[in-house]
């Protein structure tokens, strides 16, 4: 596996903010890479609706890792996962917001040489959770996760800014920035 930093912290009210500001200002032009976003469960089907019905492009929403019990219940049960295609980086915080307040959401930077390997390894209901996927796959992505439902951290919210050996972005400055302040809990 190619060498990664990984960085996690319990985040501040304003910090997730903060990174999703810093995340819009400074996104590269890069036409070799794209923008993803995975809902890593734990939401009803109509929240992938609604973001679809906004205009942003839904590749998948299905269950992973659900029990049997858990599929038949699903319309009383919150429990889709999704990956979101994001064109216009400056609208991520609509997706990140409400994806991010029952559960995790992941963005991710991916390589357009791996693009369609990766959504057809992600979006199944066997398949790989993007972070681990890049970390085995991209030594040049980047990733933004927060869980908005962490229950081992005392907020319950939990940050993972984290990227690959090869990834040469002004973006690992946020997690340099985060780092000089004192945000950071662990570097793996």
């Amino acid at each position: 596996m190619p060498e990664i930093k990984l960085y996690t912290f319990e985040p501040g009210d304003r910090d997730v903010q903060k990174i999703i500001n810093e995340i819009i200002s400074f996104s590269p032009k890069d036409e070799t890479r794209s923008w993803f976003i995975y809902g890593y469960g734990k939401h009803p089907i109509k929240s992938y609706h609604q973001l679809r019905e906004q205009g942003f492009d839904l590749i998948w929403a299905g269950f992973k890792d659900v029990p049997f019990l858990v599929k038949i219940f699903s319309f009383l049960i919150a429990s889709y996962s999704g990956l979101i295609k994001i064109k216009d980086i400056t609208r991520i915080e609509s997706v990140i917001k409400p994806l991010s307040h029952l559960s995790m959401v992941g963005l991710f930077f991916v390589n357009n040489n791996l693009e369609n390997n990766f959504v057809a390894r992600i979006c199944n209901s066997k398949g790989e959770y993007p972070d681990d996927y890049l970390k085995e796959n991209d030594p040049g992505f980047f990733g933004f996760i927060v869980d908005g439902d962490n229950i081992d951290t005392e907020s319950g919210k939990l940050v993972i800014l984290q990227y690959g050996s090869e990834y040469q972005g002004s973006l690992k400055d946020i997690v340099t920035n985060f780092g000089k302040i004192g945000y950071l809990g662990n570097n793996g």
